[in-house]
């Protein structure tokens, strides 16, 4: 504690061993620059610690998701594959089964000209 603040203590009642335990609480207690400073560099320091540590994490994470969108591309393009092969029989079949049975009406029409115009 200053002379300054003394004095200023002084005048307003306070006794030479009032000040006296003041200045020792306020010695033991307070916060020096000094302390601010110091806690101020420490917390900047945990700060930047965690900034890596969460930039860390997201990169991980970032890489992890790229792996999982990778799974599932690769399992759409099988589904989507798959479909499309399925979609490809099924039209061919009906293909298959639409000129059989044109074929078979043809056929069928051919035969029963010839009964009917006799032989």
């Amino acid at each position: 504690m200053g002379a300054s603040a003394v004095l200023k203590l002084q005048k307003v009642g306070f006794t030479i061993d009032q000040v006296e335990a003041l200045a020792d609480v306020m010695d033991t207690q307070a916060a020096s620059k000094a302390d601010l400073l110091q806690e101020t560099s420490a917390l900047g320091g945990r700060l930047a610690q965690e900034s890596q540590s969460i930039r860390a994490e997201f990169k991980a994470f970032k890489v992890e998701m790229k792996g999982d969108l990778e799974v599932l591309r690769h399992s759409l393009e099988t589904r989507i594959e798959a479909a499309r092969t399925d979609t490809l029989k099924t039209v061919m079949g009906m293909m298959i089964g639409t000129v059989s049975v044109n074929a078979a009406v043809v056929l069928g029409a051919m035969f029963g000209l010839v009964r009917l115009l006799g032989h």
